[in-house]
């Protein structure tokens, strides 16, 4: 079962090189892994000291997306249209 493949030291140097190119991670990755917890315990310190400015964030996050999708969708012209009636 053993297929034996015949082929010059050059190729074989090659193909090794692409294998160990194609398993190697990213450094952005490497970093990440390594200091995963930390970035957690950091996130969650945040999350706690400072859940009033987080709830304000969100609240104009999510009323702007709001006003985003009733002028997308042409709501704002119906709401003029009764206003001046």
């Amino acid at each position: 079962m053993n297929d034996v493949v015949v082929m010059n030291l050059g190729d074989a140097i090659e193909i090794a090189k692409e294998k160990e190119r194609q398993n190697r991670v990213p450094i952005w990755k490497r970093y990440y892994v390594r200091h995963r917890e930390q970035e957690l315990a950091r996130r969650k310190e945040y999350r706690e000291n400072n859940k009033d400015a987080i709830a304000e964030y969100n609240r104009n996050y999510y009323r702007s997306r709001k006003m985003q999708k009733a002028v997308a969708t042409g709501k704002g012209e119906l709401m003029n249209e009764v206003s001046h009636a």
